[in-house]
């Protein structure tokens, strides 16, 4: 701004200050927040509820009695005052059903999300239209970086325990009170919004974009450097893909790109494709707090044709009896214990078959429709077989019709497999094995599930799984007679299903690995699918890593999701 006489310098800074520096005693005593670290946590911890962009429209809304207030309307933010908002953060509004974070959350994370929210009404247009006009009209007097000139007022638009006090409101009541900002009375209310907006950001921890992420790209099966190798980076953030950036590794295999924003809620995934295959990093590299580098080194292999190192680390069934036929969901999670990709023969890997009378045979991890290829005995992957216990997973499912007294179901193991678990939907039915046993009932969503399970079965053995007493089956109403465990209009909700498992563990969690994926809606948005999919994953390994979750469970899940997720990214 340009120079004003000291009288009005005074007028000014005196309104401000009187203003603005009454300051609560729980606000003083909140950390400076970072917008970016709350985007991170908000996906768990929010989105439920509040939406994916926080339009109330979160998949538990519905079944909240009082509307869930969209804290992305702009109306609405202009009126809040950041130190409510991280109160109610903090302490919950259980009137309100908005339950209280401090067990949960520390101080800090509350004042990121609290900083997050503020900025859900805000556009990176609406940010950087604002600093124009802030440094155009206000740097002068207010600084570039809102800390006050020699010739400026005394207030530090820097200063959060000033600023979390005010509303945008308040602050451009403020701003029209003072004869020191009569020339840029002016702007219209849009572009004083977006100035005090920005003006609120200077008091944040913001993202720096000088980032560099560097890594090596290394040949798994000879442990040695691969050169002269094109490097994708993939940005990821809110579970869409936001930038791909392409480098070239150097003669020792060296990649590096930079100017990267540190942002930790955006993702960064590394992929090259070596000997005409596609390999992406096993996990996401971030930038963590206050850091400007991260590394992710990538691993290509050598291919060959062999299958001696493929096995089956998990199997599992869910076996849902009805009056007429019997639904099976079934899932093959595929590892390679060697050290070279497996590609198979003829474009075809893992072979398996399902029971020559299934029908309705569907395939829910197949997004091109071409992955999985008809054979005479069955059905093969397309997919290569990279080293490691969760390198791919298979479901599929079908009905198989009976004739109300026994059914057997045959099973020819294409590999050997580590363990098998087989969860039975109680309707009266027996299930007899030699290879499962049985380890206990269950009572998950409000369903009753026999577990067996058994493990060290040999490649080409015959699994068989015989079931009994069909012709007495029980239905808790006449309308629960269909051959699905569930279905899209059953009374078990979908979105419960999936939101529920971030809660509990071990059974319900595979019942869910099994079930959801097979009553996910067709037609579900595939930004809300991704979003669901990173919740379960940041979940499970919270769960593992706390001890909460069996590894049998875990390992299983993990690559079911993840494999689902990967694909979902391509498209």
């Amino acid at each position: 701004m340009p120079q004003y006489n000291l009288k009005l310098l005074l007028q000014f800074s005196l309104i401000i200050t009187g203003l603005l520096c009454f300051t609560l005693t729980a606000a003083a005593q909140e950390p400076q927040p970072a917008p970016a670290n709350g985007q991170a946590l908000w996906p768990e911890n929010c989105a439920p509820c509040h939406g994916a962009t926080g339009q109330g429209d979160g998949p538990t809304a519905q079944s909240i009695p009082n509307p869930i207030p969209k804290l992305s309307d702009p109306a609405l933010s202009r009126q809040a005052v950041p130190s409510d908002y991280f109160n109610t953060i903090k302490n919950g509004r259980i009137e309100k059903m908005m339950p209280p974070w401090k067990n949960r959350l520390n101080d800090q994370q509350m004042a990121d999300l609290t900083a997050y929210v503020l900025n859900l009404s805000l556009t990176p247009a609406d940010l950087s239209a604002g600093k124009m006009t802030y440094n155009e009209s206000c740097a002068s007097c207010h600084g570039a970086e809102g800390a006050p000139t020699a010739q400026g007022g005394q207030v530090s638009f820097k200063d959060w325990a000033v600023m979390s006090t005010q509303s945008i409101s308040n602050m451009q009541a403020n701003f029209k009170a003072s004869a020191a900002h009569e020339p840029f009375k002016g702007l219209t209310e849009t572009e004083l919004g977006q100035t005090l907006g920005y003006i609120r950001n200077l008091s944040f921890i913001l993202p720096r974009n000088d980032g560099v992420l560097q890594g090596k790209i290394i040949n798994g099966s000879t442990q040695k450097a691969v050169p002269n190798v094109a490097v994708e980076l993939h940005l990821i953030q809110n579970n869409s893909e936001i930038e791909t950036r392409t480098v070239k590794a150097d003669s020792q295999g060296n990649y590096r790109f930079s100017d990267l924003s540190t942002n930790p809620a955006i993702q960064y995934a590394v992929e090259a494709k070596y000997a005409d295959i596609f390999y992406r990093s096993p996990e996401p590299a971030t930038f963590a707090a206050n850091s400007v580098k991260t590394t992710a080194d990538l691993k290509v292999y050598d291919t060959t044709t062999s299958a001696a190192e493929v096995y089956v680390p998990q199997l599992h069934y869910l076996i849902s009896p009805g009056v007429t036929d019997v639904r099976v969901i079934q899932i093959f999670v595929v590892g390679n214990r060697g050290k070279e990709t497996y590609i198979g023969q003829n474009g075809q890997t893992f072979r398996f078959n399902v029971p020559d009378n299934a029908q309705n045979v569907e395939f829910q991890n197949d997004v091109t429709g071409k992955r999985f290829i008809k054979t005479a005995n069955g059905y093969a992957d397309s997919e290569p077989i990279t080293p490691g216990e969760e390198s791919s997973s298979i479901l599929v499912s079908y009905n198989i019709p009976h004739d109300g007294r026994l059914l057997t179901l045959k099973n020819l193991l294409p590999q050997e497999v580590t363990s098998v678990s087989a969860l039975l939907q109680e309707r009266g039915a027996t299930l007899t094995s030699d290879q499962l046993q049985f380890t206990a009932n269950r009572d998950i969503q409000g369903d009753k599930f026999g577990v067996y399970a058994g493990k060290d079965l040999k490649a080409n053995e015959m699994l068989v799984i015989t079931l009994g007493n069909l012709d007495k089956l029980t239905f808790p109403t006449e309308a629960d007679n269909m051959a699905a465990v569930v279905t899209p209009n059953s009374a078990i909700d979908q979105n419960a299903l999936l939101y529920s498992t971030l809660g509990m563990g071990l059974l319900t969690l595979l019942l869910a690995v099994v079930v959801y994926p097979m009553v996910r809606p067709r037609s579900e948005d595939v930004t809300v699918r991704r979003q669901k999919l990173l919740l379960l994953l940041v979940r499970l390994d919270e769960l593992f890593t706390n001890g909460e979750l069996d590894e049998a469970i875990y390992r299983p899940a993990r690559a079911e999701y993840k494999a689902e997720l990967v694909s979902l990214m391509e498209e």
